[in-house]
């Protein structure tokens, strides 16, 4: 009865060390190459957002469970908490830095926090093109007060 209680303890613990249930540090060279992290829901890497905004950042490497590291460049404007929620707290812009834990690597995203543009008229309504040819705008638009 023993050793049948031995042998299934002991095919537990190879199943959980195969499946990764359990870690199991290992002391090997590291890596030359790193997996690059990517954060799914931004665009250009910049966001706009309005003050006493919260957004959750979607982040994926190719890596299997990877833990994160975020950092906000200036709290006073965006605060970010150890999940990739970021918080905005006042107007001006803030950089977060995403990182792999273990990892030298970091994506850096754009954080403005000002007022959104809610309109946009146009003074000139005339665009000329040719018969069948698609043609399009492109808006610049700048803040009278800076951020």
């Amino acid at each position: 009865m023993k050793k049948t209680w031995k042998q299934i303890l002991i095919c537990l613990l190879a199943v959980a060390l195969v499946t990764g249930i359990m870690p199991v540090n290992v002391d090997a060279a590291p890596s030359r190459r790193e997996s690059s992290v990517i954060v799914r829901n931004v665009e250009d890497d910049t966001l706009v957002m309005e003050k006493n905004q919260t957004y959750q950042l979607i982040v994926k490497t190719s890596k299997f469970l990877q833990r994160f590291t975020y950092e906000s460049t200036n709290a006073k404007v965006v605060k970010v908490n150890s999940h990739g929620r970021l918080t905005a707290v006042k107007e001006g812009t803030a950089q977060i830095m995403i990182g792999r834990k273990g990892s030298s690597k970091k994506t850096v995203i754009t954080i403005i926090v000002g007022k959104r543009v809610k309109s946009v008229r146009f003074n000139k309504n005339i665009v000329i093109g040719s018969a069948g040819r698609v043609s399009s705008c492109r808006l610049l638009y700048t803040r009278k007060t800076p951020l």
